[in-house]
């Protein structure tokens, strides 16, 4: 009987000492990533307004997003922010933040 392991156990993966947290080190490989960010359903997405802070948004969802873009000219600071839908869905939202309020969101 062959004993393949596919892919890293929990405390064996590689990117646990990237990290270096206790998240990391627990958290299963397929699952490490988009539960960092939070996960958006249609009813968070829903909740979300327009003129909400970054940190609103990030209660409602319940984690930051991955930033996928930021760029700054003069005083206007941007932020473009991806949340994924649940584990293998292709289902995601985009927010666009500038100067910390919402002004944008779209989902697909």
């Amino acid at each position: 009987m062959l004993n393949h392991q596919i892919a890293p156990s929990y405390g064996d993966a590689p990117w646990s000492s990237y990290y270096n947290d206790e998240y990391a080190t627990t958290t299963p490989w397929y699952d490490l990533f988009w539960h960092r960010y939070g996960k958006i359903t249609r009813r968070k997405f829903d909740s979300i307004q327009i003129g909400m802070t970054r940190q609103q948004v990030t209660d409602i969802i319940g984690g930051p997003g991955r930033v996928t873009s930021e760029s700054q000219l003069l005083n206007i600071h941007v932020v473009r922010i991806i949340y994924q839908g649940r584990f293998w869905s292709p289902k995601s939202a985009t927010l666009v933040f500038y100067n910390g309020l919402l002004r944008c969101k779209s989902r697909y």
